[in-house]
């Protein structure tokens, strides 16, 4: 590509691909009107390597990223439905999960369990943190070829379930408040009939929801088949061993009422041995690339999964998406 060097940052799996200007003095001006002028070559580079980290142009704060995105984006999207603690700014910038840097964020495809999912997510780093702290990026297309057989067949046949129960404002995990961002019911209640999702009221004021997400897909452009689910990230095995073994105490025979809870789309419990292999096959696909301050990455939603290593120090991640 012109005025740029573009190398895998992982040669053996592909991933990202890492685009740098070739001259000095490059900033965010100027990888817009690179992308303008590469747009169909950019294009094409996510679609192969399934992310992209632009590495040297300084888009390193909330307003550069907002910069970059209204430059070269149609649409950004809010992050309603979301079912992780995070800070929404202005201008639909979010931070990153928050959860505390001494736990990992299992590999997800953000949104996958919604309605509807964001096709790109585009993330700056502000503050790279002093140890740890990547954002791993999986090869969708890699985990399917990677699962067994018979776990690939099972999740192309079947849809995935994922139940979730919100509570009121005081609780395990977040708010219906926070995950639709809103205090109106009336809202809640339109975006679930819209997208096709269960819900019930409960007694103490908080929200049961159920609905389907893909396992295994093909990808919208490329038609290549294609691993879409979190279905691990909403089982109990996902959390720490002695949690773990109180929620399936508690809540033998009474999973759907557990704060997060994945099955097949018929009510069939997933094995756990298969949860087991696929957080194995995961682990093996992902690339850890270190964030430097000014980084954008640019992730196909669909192509790639994506998670968050444990970390030292401070550490600023925003994300915006469309």
């Amino acid at each position: 590509m012109e005025g740029v060097t573009a190398e895998p940052f992982d040669r053996d799996k592909g991933l990202p691909l890492v685009i740098c200007p070739t001259t000095a003095g490059a900033d965010v001006e100027t990888l817009i009107r690179w992308c303008r002028d590469h747009s169909e070559e950019l294009e094409a580079a996510i679609l192969k390597h399934g992310a992209v980290l632009f590495r040297g142009y300084g888009v390193g704060s909330h307003d550069r990223l907002v910069q970059f995105r209204d430059a070269i984006v149609k649409k950004s999207l809010d992050y309603v439905d979301g079912n992780s603690p995070r800070t929404k700014l202005e201008n639909r910038i979010y931070t990153t999960t928050e959860y505390p840097q001494d736990q990992e964020i299992s590999m997800h495809n953000e949104l996958s369990y919604s309605s509807s999912w964001p096709k790109r997510l585009y993330l700056c780093c502000v503050t790279a943190a002093e140890t740890g702290g990547e954002t791993p990026i999986a090869d969708c297309r890699r985990i399917v070829k990677a699962l067994r057989p018979e776990t690939a067949e099972a999740f192309s046949r079947q849809r995935v379930r994922y139940v979730r129960n919100l509570h009121d404002g005081v609780g395990v995990g977040p708010s219906w408040q926070d995950t639709f961002e809103t205090e109106d019911r009336g809202e809640v209640e339109s975006f679930c009939n819209a997208g096709k999702i269960d819900f019930r009221w409960k007694e103490d004021g908080g929200l049961w929801l159920s609905q389907l997400g893909h396992g295994i897909t093909t990808h919208p452009t490329t038609g290549e088949k294609i691993w879409f689910n979190q279905v691990d990230q909403f089982h109990p095995t996902n959390l720490p061993p002695e949690v773990c073994e109180y929620l399936t105490f508690e809540y033998e025979g009474q999973e759907e009422d557990l704060p997060m809870w994945s099955c097949f789309e018929d009510g069939t419990h997933i094995p756990l041995d298969v949860y087991e292999e696929i957080r194995r096959v995961n682990r093996a696909e992902s690339v850890y690339a270190p964030w430097e301050a000014g980084d954008l990455a640019v992730v196909d939603n669909m192509m790639c999964m994506h998670g968050r290593n444990h970390f030292t120090g401070p550490r600023k991640i925003l994300i915006t998406l469309s």
